[in-house]
């Protein structure tokens, strides 16, 4: 069944199995039994070819069609706000007034605008036409590009690179973390953010979503170790429950702070956390 790569781009194993079909893709998607890193499709050209087509005459199209507004009022752009918020009290640490910022991936917006109204400087990569150009309307202190992660050039150094939800889009994840080392300051930070595929019984990014990859914490980890990246820190992130929610309401009325450090997400474990949540740094 297996007629693609002979070996795991993050752990080498050659134990590769086939798993599905792609739902949207129609494409196959395998699974390495050692690290259970999700690869999908028979080979990269291939692959490249399929998602260059998708995300060009269909992704942001389809989601402006289910809703998508340019006041970032609907339930995606809400939803994105509050990942932002999370993934924002998580980073806290790492951020300085004068950081300069780079976000690769920037989609509809949502962190742009809102690293925007806190006043960092920062620049966003973004293929889609329609959100660069509503996107160049409204930032202020910030700026958004026209481009791919595989076209983007520039000879800027940065202090942080943001990546939400986009690392796992990648088809060439090994030459991107090798390749963006140019663009990194001394002490420079990534930050990744993918969907994880060791929640039990979640199959809700493995066959729908147009991803390239679905990481384990692990496979993740491996990649970036491969690449010389130290991890800071990895943890794994979901929702909250209604009574989580309802804790930390009346944690906050009472004490103005929220009960969840990292509210309106919580930290979780790897069994029950949809997100994995990443910081490294490099050591070369």
């Amino acid at each position: 069944m297996l007629d693609r790569i002979s070996k795991c781009i993050s752990c080498e194993s050659t134990d590769i199995q086939y798993y599905a079909d792609h739902i949207i893709l129609k494409i196959p998607i395998y699974i390495c039994q050692n690290c259970k890193l999700y690869i999908t499709g028979k080979s990269q050209k291939e692959l490249n070819e399929i998602l260059e087509n998708f995300y060009k005459n269909e992704y942001w199209d389809k989601n402006r069609d289910s809703g998508l507004t340019d006041l970032h009022d609907d339930p995606y752009s809400i939803g994105r706000k509050k990942l932002f918020l999370s993934q924002f009290k998580y980073m806290q640490n790492f951020l300085k007034k004068n950081s300069k910022i780079l976000e690769i991936g920037s989609g509809h917006g949502e962190t742009l605008i809102e690293f925007d109204k806190l006043s960092f400087h920062v620049t966003g990569i973004e293929p889609d036409a329609k959100n660069v150009k509503h996107l160049s309307k409204i930032l202020k202190n910030s700026r958004i590009i026209q481009t791919s992660v595989e076209e983007f050039k520039t000879d800027e150094k940065y202090d942080l690179i943001w990546m939400s939800h986009i690392f796992e889009h990648l088809s060439d994840p090994i030459s991107f973390l090798n390749n963006i080392k140019k663009n990194m300051n001394k002490d420079c930070i990534l930050f990744i953010e993918v969907p994880s595929v060791t929640k039990k019984n979640d199959y809700r990014k493995f066959r729908s979503a147009p991803h390239a990859y679905n990481y384990s914490s692990t496979a993740l980890q491996n990649l970036l170790k491969k690449t010389d990246y130290k991890i800071i820190s990895c943890d794994h992130f979901g929702s909250p429950k209604k009574i989580n929610g309802l804790i930390n309401k009346i944690f906050k009325t009472l004490l103005k702070k929220d009960f969840y450090k990292y509210y309106p997400k919580m930290r979780l474990t790897p069994e029950t956390g949809e997100d994995i949540r990443i910081i490294v740094q490099n050591i070369k």
